[in-house]
């Protein structure tokens, strides 16, 4: 019995697309700031913050999103066949 073996690349029908996500996380945190108006509140919260006073970490998870904010054109994936079968 004489078997043939063909090997074939091409286009699959099945196509992919690539895509950009985005992951945003929130996290948060209630502080009590001493201060004479809401002004010098949000100054003081935001200098502790931005001098590292305050630091938020997975402990202060909220809530996550995800987006996506790219995708390009379905590009067909190539394939290779192998094709075996009885030889005449």
């Amino acid at each position: 019995m004489n078997v043939k073996e063909k090997t074939e690349t091409l286009n699959c029908k099945e196509t992919t697309s690539k895509y950009t996500i985005q992951i945003v996380e929130t996290l948060a945190m209630d502080i009590t700031v001493l201060a004479n108006n809401e002004q010098e509140a949000l100054r003081k919260a935001k200098k502790a913050y931005y001098k590292e006073a305050i630091i938020l970490d997975s402990s202060n998870f909220v809530d996550v999103e995800f987006a996506i904010v790219e995708s390009q054109s379905p590009h067909p994936k190539s394939c290779v066949i192998l094709r075996m079968g009885l030889g005449g």
